[in-house]
């Protein structure tokens, strides 16, 4: 980000600050370099590619590790807690209008002899065309990642509402259900304790 700050030669005219670009709401956070961050982490994008593409075209931007630090510290919480809220509110709409029955979520795979009366899926066109073919009675979802029309905005609007604390707790919960990274099971042992095992 730029910032111009332009003094007066007279006096009592001060001085002026000019920001190539506005905070995000209630931090202090350039919106253009989040803004930036946010759009690579939707579109599925590769933010050394997109950074290097900037870089060939002489854009000044973000480093991959403000990249990776706003992925982590705050849009990977945020749309945790966006997938929260909104799992919560499908499963209460859900028993509100189905109490009995079973539902199912899936690929398309499912069993002709269960009793559903709502699935969940992705938008696959074979899906739609037999769920509205074969499946006349059964009320059918599309699960939040399918659904791009205003999947963007939403997330958008639950960090515009979110607080530092609200992303801290989410990154937390977060951690607590990542698992490992498979290298860990490569770590090596000290030698000494190698071939002390072997002699065994």
């Amino acid at each position: 980000m730029a910032k111009v700050v332009t003094m007066c030669p007279n006096q009592g005219c001060g001085s002026n600050v000019w920001d190539s670009q506005p905070s995000m709401v209630g931090t202090k956070i350039p919106a253009g370099n989040f803004l930036l961050s946010f759009a690579i982490l939707v579109a599925g994008g590769s933010p050394s590619k997109t950074l290097r593409i900037f870089e060939h075209m002489g854009l000044s931007c973000i480093a991959l590790s403000t990249y990776f630090r706003h992925q982590s510290e705050i849009l990977f919480p945020v749309i945790c807690m966006h997938w929260k809220k909104y799992q919560k509110q499908i499963v209460t709409d859900i028993k509100k209008e189905n109490e009995k029955g079973i539902i199912g979520a899936g690929d398309g795979r499912h069993d002709k002899e269960l009793n559903m009366t709502i699935f969940i899926s992705d938008r696959h066109t074979s899906i739609k065309k037999h769920m509205r073919e074969q499946l006349l009675k059964v009320v059918h979802y599309f699960d939040l990642w399918h659904l791009t029309k205003n999947y963007v905005d939403d997330i958008f609007e639950t960090f515009v509402q979110s607080t530092e604390d609200d992303h801290e707790c989410a990154s937390k919960a977060l951690a607590e259900i990542t698992p490992s990274p498979m290298d860990t099971m490569l770590e090596k042992q000290p030698k000494d304790e190698a071939i002390a095992k072997r002699d065994q």
